[in-house]
């Protein structure tokens, strides 16, 4: 009698660990998912591969250069890598006139005490990266941060693209699309 309450134990706790396992999963691949969604397809229709994002992200990328430059390289790594590399303002210039941040973004950026609009232009140019984007508003509004010379080189690249275009963006206007009226 003991051995089949021993048995019964075993299996019940062998089953509670396959859940677990199967739920852990399904946790992942919605992360996936997710992600994917947020980024967009590649240039052939794919979905960005998320291990090659994440691999890319820990060699020091920025996850918004990463995963423009796996979209235009179709998932291809010494493709995006050198997209990376090389024609890093190029990728910046793509993912940022493309990427729309979410509400959520805007909300935690705001919350730091910046403006929505200013938090969703500056989302915008850090492709959605939260702790990027607080860092670029506080280098605008004069306080000192480590990614200074990055965010100095942002900006006069941003002030040639105004001044090609003769003067100031929808978003310094007031004058963007009805969506980000609506953003």
């Amino acid at each position: 009698a003991n051995k089949v309450v021993t048995n019964a134990i075993e299996y019940a706790l062998t089953q509670r660990e396959v859940i677990k396992e199967r739920q852990q999963a399904e946790a992942l691949r919605r992360q996936e998912r997710r992600i994917q969604h947020q980024y967009g397809r590649t240039a052939d229709g794919g979905w960005i591969d998320t291990t090659l994002l994440e691999s890319l992200v820990e060699m020091g990328f920025e996850r918004g250069l990463v995963a423009e430059a796996l979209k235009q390289s179709n998932n291809v790594q010494h493709a995006a890598f050198g997209l990376l590399t090389e024609h890093a303002d190029l990728l910046r210039d793509v993912a940022s006139n493309s990427y729309k941040p979410s509400e959520e973004l805007v909300t935690e950026v705001v919350n730091f005490g910046f403006p929505s609009v200013d938090a969703r232009k500056a989302l915008r140019i850090m492709m959605g990266d939260v702790q990027r984007a607080v860092n670029y508003l506080l280098y605008k509004s004069g306080v000192d941060v480590d990614d200074f010379a990055e965010f100095a080189h942002i900006e006069a690249t941003i002030e040639q693209e105004q001044e090609a275009a003769g003067g100031l963006s929808g978003d310094e206007t007031g004058e963007g699309s009805d969506d980000e009226a609506r953003a």
